[in-house]
């Protein structure tokens, strides 16, 4: 199987990771939203929750992406890399320890991959 026909599938793995790790290292603060009855239960700015969010983010955008490759039977459009590769910079400038880096080689697959296809 050719690798762009797996971007959709790495973006999903990827949020799927970033949940995981959200949800491991911000444990206490998953039970205290839980606690505050979850309505309203977060504080604005709570890093745990637009961590988690991100990760619901991308996701969505695996398994959008997974299903734009099966149905089509072609690779990602370009421009889907390089936003990647564009919020992984600015990731990684502002948090160099952090899952910015795994976007990178997602956001090259995808653009190499979809070079051939007029955006």
């Amino acid at each position: 199987m050719q690798l762009w026909k797996r971007s959709g599938k790495f973006l999903l793995i990827t949020g799927t990771l970033h949940n995981l790790v959200g949800i491991l290292l911000g444990w206490d603060i998953v039970l205290r939203i839980a606690d505050n009855g979850f309505f309203n239960g977060v504080e604005l700015f709570n890093g745990v929750f637009w961590f988690l969010m991100t990760g619901v983010s991308l996701m969505i955008l695996g398994k959008l992406s997974n299903w734009i490759i099966e149905t089509l039977n072609a690779p990602l459009p370009p421009f889907l890399g390089w936003y990647l590769l564009l919020v992984a910079s600015v990731g990684i400038i502002l948090m160099p320890i952090s899952g910015f880096w795994l976007l990178i080689p997602q956001g090259f697959l995808i653009i190499w991959n979809g070079k051939t296809l007029k955006e």
